[in-house]
């Protein structure tokens, strides 16, 4: 029987995403599973910024404030589908090609 103990949702805050997610709590809750909510930041900006005359330091700033930005997001996400408190949602934010 399926039952799965994780399930892995990528986001990109898109309207599809966030049905993903509902779907995914749905299930969770059913099998008392977690969720691992993934956020991939695009870091085409940090591989071209010698082509744009980007400092490292306004780089690391960029992506600071990005993934600050992303981590609040990821929180209002999961506050609107924790309507069980069996559900367990766990934060992924990483730094790269989306794709």
């Amino acid at each position: 029987m399926f039952a799965p103990k994780n399930i892995l949702v990528p986001t990109d805050f898109s309207k599809y995403s966030d049905a993903s997610l509902n779907i995914a709590a749905d299930m969770a809750a059913t099998y008392d599973a977690n969720i691992y909510l993934l956020h991939a930041i695009d870091n085409t900006i940090t591989r071209k910024s010698i082509d744009y005359g980007i400092s490292y330091e306004e780089i690391k700033q960029l992506e600071e404030n990005s993934v600050n930005a992303s981590s609040e997001k990821l929180k209002k996400l999961s506050a609107n589908i924790m309507k069980n408190d069996k559900i367990k949602i766990i934060h992924i934010i990483k730094i790269g090609d989306p794709a």
